[in-house]
């Protein structure tokens, strides 16, 4: 076998010959031999996001090596989600080299054999991790709303996983932002066992770092039952310039002689210091950063604010005294389509400030920029100029980054502005301390705050990060218990939000069409389109609006609620009316009373015929009547009857109708070509404009009870077929992560038993009306949309659970067998492959019941099943099961079984 690439091999062929900086190289090796440490304490330019290549690259090599040690899942967490999106990207085109590492030659004509091998001998040792057949490397995103599938697909699967603090965090509390309550256990084991955290700029969340001791200590089991002890818990890794561990991981005398690093700590930023009101601040702000641009030295420049609102006060100031140039305004409460918008503005080598551009001019080319904190970390911009307003020491160093950061700007100025009479519950007393140093240090009216010396002017931080909350055994037990929630259990973000719980966000979105309560929202909420908010501001803005319920997306991710503005809890999706306003397209604004484009119409594959989403985006005459034609249209006929006449027709309306103005013309253009669609008739729901791409599963579309119970796909499965091959995986998947054999035992089992309760000949009857019922099935042969009438016409009573009756089956079979593995653990996974059982099945009324064959020991037993019968002792089963194996490790052994049943049925879950 030949010798597995060196990291500085495979950094350079996936950053197309650029070599790795000392640190890097030093840092990868560290991580082979001892493993990660605590703290990254690099400066900020310096390249900290090459952790992510790290940890890929010492995973696989390890694997390759037979001494793997190292986790699964390597979370990228930061609390800006515009950075999210950014680390994204890389991760994303990482993903895609490994999976085709040929992709080098197009990229770099210069790349040579042994650049492609590095990769491809990285991949292959990643493939090696996961018994099923798919790419080297999966990679996801978190960051609001709900999207599906947004998750490793099993827990064997090396994955790459970026998100904001809140959507880990309340994974990590079996609580997660945006899924659904039945798929809260696997989320939580997927982020608190088996785990890597790499929390970029780890000031912004302490409270996440101070969950580490108190949640081991809450945890009644040993997750060390499940996985060895280096992958029991998540390993964190605080990366920040500014940290404060004992031993953190530095930069060293090779680093400071490096030519890069150390024209980059030498940067020239010297700063002028100026003293103002709270009346005054936002003008003198905008008149600053327009006066820096006005020779022609410097063409770009930055201002950071610390509120939303002054950012906006300040954008429209700059854009009244500016008569050229462009006026940027970003901050985090902005959907995906706006903010790509501006961040490819930004990142233009010839209208943006990206590090590493040339240096312009031209007057007619300048570019202000207004942004919050969410520029502060992690974007590798680099403006000729900055101003900000007085901040924590932690905040002024970041922003500091922003200019000059490569050290190539010999003109380079910066500005901060004091206003003594303002107060900052955000940074509490830390800007009066920080500019009381900043006047000690001023000579001639400016400070020079290069890399090198702002640390020594501004001195230590002093964080204040608020309250702390005190985890106790008794709440993390209420969350562990996430089929049966308390009533007013304690809301997860107090224990991790940086500032005051009613400062937790929830999601929001807007949409043309909301379709009345407890039927399916089409399409389905995605996380592109949403927005967070800070709790208080939503409900001010409802308060506001005289607004006395509002409608939120339910627990099950499909359907919508109405609830009322007090009942908004932090994670909750918001579904808007497009006419209520309160965005614009520099993002979330409270002010703001135009109509908001639904992007949801734009970008999915699912449209709905509904007169108020079709003419939110073009409207006529012929469209008005089209849409009185397809509503009329009867639902028997079948669809080919004049599926293609209309639809042509629609898109001919369409392009004769006047578009909404929002709409941009490459959006319409994309929109207007789509093709191979049909229409589908859902009960209870409008007509729906869908593709011919997609398969008969789609979990976005189909009514809760049904999604947690039927699996769709082009042909039914037999159950004999389906159940041998959930069991086959979970054991694979079990051995791929090391578990002991008792455990594997214990999981094939279970997947070979999981579904026994479809058995019951009224199930069978919901899963294909029209079937062989000598054939048990285990997925159904109807179409997603006709499932609410072949659940009437089953005798299935609604709301029963399979594997409750799976459960009943399972439990003779153990009292019969002489089985060796964990009994209590099988019966466990299988009560629970939907979710429930945590700590209980809920029963519904069953005045029948029914007869299923059930062979044992050679012998066909008749067992009397029914839906009406509870399995009081699960409680009792599952506390057990939590003392054995801790909560995160019971919580992974039931997301290999569910996600094995997941990989077999080709579903997506929300």
């Amino acid at each position: 076998m030949s010798e597995f690439p060196r990291f500085e091999l495979f950094y350079s062929a996936i950053h197309q010959g650029r070599e790795p900086f000392p640190w890097q190289n030093r840092l990868a090796q560290l991580v082979i031999e001892q493993g990660w440490p605590e703290e990254v304490g690099v400066p900020t330019g310096l390249g900290k996001t090459a952790c992510i290549d790290i940890a890929v690259w010492s995973l696989a090599m390890q694997e390759s090596n037979g001494n793997r040690v190292l986790p699964t899942r390597m979370w990228y967490v930061v609390n800006r989600r515009l950075l999210v999106d950014t680390a994204y990207t890389h991760g994303e085109h990482l993903a895609l080299l490994l999976a085709e590492p040929e992709r080098l030659k197009d990229e770099w004509p210069e790349v040579k054999d042994k650049h492609i091998e590095s990769v491809r001998a990285v991949a292959r040792a990643l493939k090696e991790l996961t018994p099923i057949e798919t790419k080297p490397l999966h990679v996801t995103r978190l960051r609001g709303g709900a999207d599906l599938g947004a998750r490793a697909p099993e827990p064997s699967q090396p994955t790459l996983l970026f998100a904001t603090v809140p959507m880990f965090a309340s994974r990590w509390l079996f609580r997660g932002y945006g899924s659904s309550t039945g798929m809260r256990p696997i989320d939580a084991a997927l982020a608190g066992i088996d785990s890597l955290v790499l929390l970029d700029e780890a000031h912004l969340a302490e409270r996440l770092l101070d969950l580490r001791e108190p949640l081991a200590l809450c945890d009644i089991g040993s997750p060390e039952a499940v996985l060895p002890f280096e992958r029991s818990r998540p390993r964190f890794v605080a990366m920040t310039a500014t940290g404060s561990s004992s031993h953190p991981f530095l930069l060293n005398g090779e680093d400071y002689e490096h030519p890069v690093i150390r024209k980059r700590l030498a940067a020239c930023k010297p700063v002028e210091l100026f003293t103002t009101t709270k009346q005054s601040l936002s003008k003198d702000l905008a008149g600053k950063a327009y006066e820096l641009l006005q020779d022609g030295n410097r063409s770009s420049c930055i201002v950071f604010v610390n509120t939303p609102r002054r950012a906006r006060e300040v954008w429209r100031e700059i854009k009244r005294l500016s008569r050229s140039g462009r006026v940027l305004l970003v901050t985090g409460r902005m959907r995906d389509r706006e903010a790509d918008a501006v961040r490819a503005e930004l990142l233009d080598s010839e209208m943006g400030a990206p590090a590493g551009r040339t240096f312009k001019d031209v007057n007619e080319d300048l570019l202000w920029v207004v942004a919050t904190q969410t520029l502060e970390v992690g974007a590798d911009l680099d403006f000729d100029a900055l101003v900000t307003e007085t901040a924590g020491v932690r905040a002024l160093i970041q922003r500091l980054g922003r200019c000059n950061r490569l050290g190539e700007r010999p003109d380079a100025r910066v500005a901060v502005f004091h206003a003594p009479d303002l107060k900052q519950p955000l940074y509490g007393e830390e800007p009066i301390k920080a500019w009381d140093q900043l006047q000690k240090a001023k000579m001639q009216g400016k400070v020079q705050l290069g890399p090198e010396a702002i640390a020594g002017v501004l001195g230590v931080p002093e964080d204040d990060v608020g309250s702390r909350y005190e985890v106790l055994p008794s709440l993390v037990w209420e969350w562990v218990k996430t089929s049966c929630p308390p009533r007013d259990e304690a809301p997860v973000d107090a224990y991790f939000a940086p500032d005051e719980p009613n400062d937790g966000r929830v999601s929001v979105c807007w949409r043309a069409y909301r379709p009345s309560m407890e039927i399916r929202l089409v399409p389905s909420v995605r996380g592109s389109e949403t927005v967070d908010v800070p709790i208080g501001e939503i409900r001010e803005f409802l308060n506001a609006k005289a607004t006395t319920s509002i409608w939120r997306l339910a627990t099950d991710r499909v359907a919508l609620e109405e609830c009322q503005v007090s009942d908004l809890r932090p994670g909750d999706i918001l579904v808007l009316a497009t006419t209520d306003g309160g965005y614009d397209d520099y993002g979330w604004n409270p002010d703001a009373t135009e109509e908001v484009l639904d992007v949801s119409l734009l970008t999915s594959d699912v449209f709905p015929l509904a007169p108020e989403a079709i003419l939110h985006l073009a409207t006529s005459d012929e469209l008005k009547r089209l849409i009185k034609t397809v509503e009329g249209e009867d639902e028997d006929v079948p669809d080919e009857k004049f599926n293609i006449s209309w639809i042509e027709e629609f898109r001919a309306a369409l392009l004769s109708a006047t578009r909404n103005p929002l709409v941009v013309e490459d959006e319409w253009n994309a929109f207007l070509d789509k093709r191979g669609l049909h229409i589908v008739r859902p009960i209870e729901s409008v007509p729906i404009l869908t593709s011919a791409r997609l398969p008969r599963f789609q979990p976005a579309l189909v009514r809760a009870d049904a999604l947690e119970q039927l699996s769709f796909d082009a042909t039914s499965v037999e159950l004999s077929a389906h159940l041998g091959s959930v069991g086959e995986i979970a054991s694979q998947v079990g051995r791929a992560l090391g578990l002991n054999s008792d455990l594997v035992d214990a999981l094939g089992q279970a997947g070979k038993w999981h579904d026994l309760g479809k058995a019951d000949q009224r199930f069978q009857q919901w899963l294909d009306p029209r079937g062989d019922r000598a054939i048990l099935r285990a997925k159904s042969g109807q179409n997603w949309f006709r499932t609410e009438a072949a659940l009437r016409t089953s005798g299935w009573p609604r709301g029963g659970r399979h594997e409750a009756l799976s459960g009943q089956l399972v439990q003779v079979l153990i009292d019969q067998g002489n089985w060796t593995f964990d009994k209590d653990l099988v019966l466990h996974l299988v009560l629970s492959h939907h979710g429930h059982g945590r700590p209980l099945v809920p029963g519904v009324t069953d005045l029948l019941g029914e007869q299923v064959a059930l062979k044992v020991n050679g012998a066909v037993h008749t067992v009397e099943v029914n839906l009406s019968t509870i399995d009081w002792g699960q409680p009792a089963r599952f506390r057990r099961l939590c003392e054995r194996y801790g909560y995160w490790g019971l919580a992974l052994l039931e997301a290999i079984v569910r996600q094995a049943d997941h990989v077999a049925s080709g579903a997506v879950v929300a």
